[in-house]
């Protein structure tokens, strides 16, 4: 998910002093947004309600609307958390202007940020696979280019040993030549008398 319960918990509660006790947790991915505190009342007017609340013992959803207006609360914005989850709602759709999902309960709301999460999943997973495909074929590649170096490095030494024994033959075939003549003019020289 984006965020773990513990960042997310740690980042609204540090607007306490204007907030109080926020009692929300907020969790993503296959998680489900839960209600810490019950037992604590949310301190600012109505239209600062938060996702659960306690009204008379009665843990009750709020709207998609009441989540956005808190996340954007000058308190809570400040907040990088607040930031990145207030953006994740305009993201899946769920904005301030949606008025068909104004309210939505947090049930439904629930199986939207799974749906959205589970489709950014599915696009990582899509990218962490594509990434794989073009870092093996990287590879590959670059295995063919080390085989066909390692190729030409063998032609060149096999030309190498080809052209010092072609010289090794040109410098035999001369010292041979060279006896044969000698071995002539030895067998041609007038008998001495």
């Amino acid at each position: 998910g984006i965020e773990d319960f513990a960042e997310v918990q740690a980042a609204l509660w540090a607007a306490r002093s204007k907030w109080h006790n926020i009692g929300i947790r907020l969790k993503l991915d296959v998680r489900e947004l839960e209600n810490i505190d019950a037992e604590t009342r949310f301190g600012l007017d109505d239209k600062f309600n938060l996702m659960i609340k306690t009204r008379f013992n009665k843990i009750e959803p709020c709207t998609w609307r009441d989540l956005y207006d808190a996340l954007n609360h000058p308190t809570v914005a400040m907040s990088d958390v607040a930031n990145r989850l207030s953006a994740k709602l305009t993201e899946t759709g769920m904005q301030l202007g949606v008025v068909s999902m104004s309210s939505t309960s947090l049930t439904v709301a629930n199986t939207s940020f799974d749906s959205g999460d589970t489709k950014a999943s599915e696009a990582e997973d899509q990218g962490r696979r594509l990434e794989q495909q073009l870092r093996l074929k990287e590879e590959e590649k670059e295995a063919e280019i080390a085989r066909l170096q390692e190729q030409m490095r063998q032609l060149a030494t096999e030309k190498d040993r080809l052209a010092s024994e072609k010289d090794r033959l040109a410098s035999q075939k001369q010292r041979e030549i060279a006896e044969l003549r000698s071995q002539l003019q030895t067998s041609h020289k007038p008998p001495v008398q």
